[in-house]
């Protein structure tokens, strides 16, 4: 089993990012590959599996969910390889208690004004980083770690433009982000720093770490700075998309469609995956300056 989970996981690497890989393949050693080890893998029944998805469910649904879905992918790759006849991981998972993942925490627009206040202290060298990533967060609605690991050849400033390369994003697809003029700013300052302080710098991220050279702020930054300001389950960095999407729709009265696009959301259905392929680029480029400004009115 170790060898044949070993190989479905090489083999479908590079469709994950590193860092979804990274925790994949920690949650399939510790609660799999472990249990299952040096088992052939057509000696291994349903049964078995079951057992095993139930032990993990007590500690987490979601991992037994999670741990359900590499199965019938490990065990499709050995029946592939034509080292099992049938797959026995298939429908596991409806035999586990229900799982749906709640909602992250995000504030109400009616909040925003006292966030802005506290977010503003923020001032100085750590704290200066943690205000300028969640601000850029709130002003750019990406998620925490494609701007934690954001470099400075993805931006055009000719155009105005961040292009995410699809390695980084979650669907797998590269992600055009407009800048706003107050984006650019941060972005102008925090070069202009970086250039300055050389010595303390390294590599070609926008937030580059101070501790150790060649790696970019701890994914753990923006999280860590909201439960600073007293906002521990009340708002996290995931949040912003909520918190953006609110804004767009009901204080700047945007249809669903073009603020969706800009938090890289595909459309639900396979028919309108397969027809609405428009990233209203010219409509998010407009809105994402207006979200900017109405965030300056509410802070002024």
């Amino acid at each position: 089993f170790d060898r044949i989970a070993d190989s479905w996981f090489k083999y479908n690497q590079e469709n994950w990012s590193k860092r979804h890989a990274r925790r994949l393949k920690n949650r399939l050693d510790k609660n799999l590959v472990q249990r299952f080890r040096r088992r052939p893998i057509n000696e291994i029944t349903r049964k078995e599996l079951l057992a095993a998805l139930r032990e993990i469910e007590l500690r987490s649904k979601e991992a037994a969910k999670r741990c359900a879905q590499y199965l019938v992918g490990i065990f499709r790759y050995a029946r592939d390889e034509e080292m099992i006849e049938t797959n026995v991981a298939l429908d596991l998972q409806s035999s586990l208690k229900p799982y749906k993942q709640g909602h992250y925490a995000s504030m109400h627009v009616n909040d925003l004004p006292e966030f802005l206040k506290k977010l503003a202290c923020l001032d100085n060298g750590v704290d200066e980083d943690k205000r300028d990533v969640l601000t850029l967060l709130m002003l750019t609605l990406v998620r925490s770690m494609e701007l934690l690991s954001a470099e400075w050849n993805e931006f055009d400033f000719e155009n105005d433009v961040w292009t995410i390369p699809a390695s980084k994003m979650k669907m797998r697809k590269p992600h055009v982000v407009p800048l706003s003029q107050q984006v650019k700013t941060i972005l102008s300052r925090r070069w202009q720093s970086i250039s300055e302080s050389g010595s303390l710098y390294s590599g070609n991220f926008v937030f580059p770490s101070r501790v150790k050279r060649g790696i970019h702020l701890a994914h753990t930054t923006g999280s860590a700075a909201l439960i600073d300001l007293g906002y521990r389950g009340v708002h996290t960095c995931h949040g912003f998309r909520s918190l953006g999407m609110s804004i767009a729709k009901e204080k700047l009265r945007y249809r669903h469609e073009v603020p969706n696009r800009q938090l890289a959301h595909e459309p639900q259905s396979d028919v309108d995956r397969a027809y609405d392929r428009a990233d209203f680029l010219q409509e998010r480029t407009v809105m994402m300056q207006q979200l900017a400004d109405y965030i300056d009115s509410l802070a002024a």
